[in-house]
């Protein structure tokens, strides 16, 4: 099964990313400073010409920075392990694949062949 979540790296929830930064032991200063690179951002859209006002942006990491996909990694780091039986997950970005071998037909049938 192959999962592409669309605008993954828009759909992060700062409040988890956190809530994950400080199980991997990222405290005081440090998780202050990642609170503030994440909070306090705004976006708008210019097309042919015409800008739409400005909003917040309430979720989500920086594209095209170079903290973005590290701290879209620490958001998904834990996704392999909600899987469970003998399905196997390999993961690169946001697009994963996930399978397990079908060596007969009740592995087949589980598997909805």
């Amino acid at each position: 099964m192959y999962l592409d979540f669309a605008k993954a790296f828009d759909k992060v929830s700062h409040k988890l990313l956190l809530t994950k930064l400080h199980k991997f032991g990222i405290r005081g200063d440090l998780l202050s400073w990642f609170e503030n690179y994440l909070s306090g951002r705004y976006q708008r859209v210019t097309v042919l010409g015409e800008t739409s006002g400005t909003l917040p942006v309430l979720s989500g990491v920086p594209q095209g920075s170079i903290l973005g996909p590290l701290l879209f990694l620490v958001y998904v780091n834990d996704l392999a392990h909600s899987i469970s039986g003998e399905s196997t997950v390999a993961m690169f970005a946001d697009d994963t694949k996930c399978y397990r071998p079908v060596k007969d037909l009740p592995d087949c049938e589980s598997a909805h062949c």
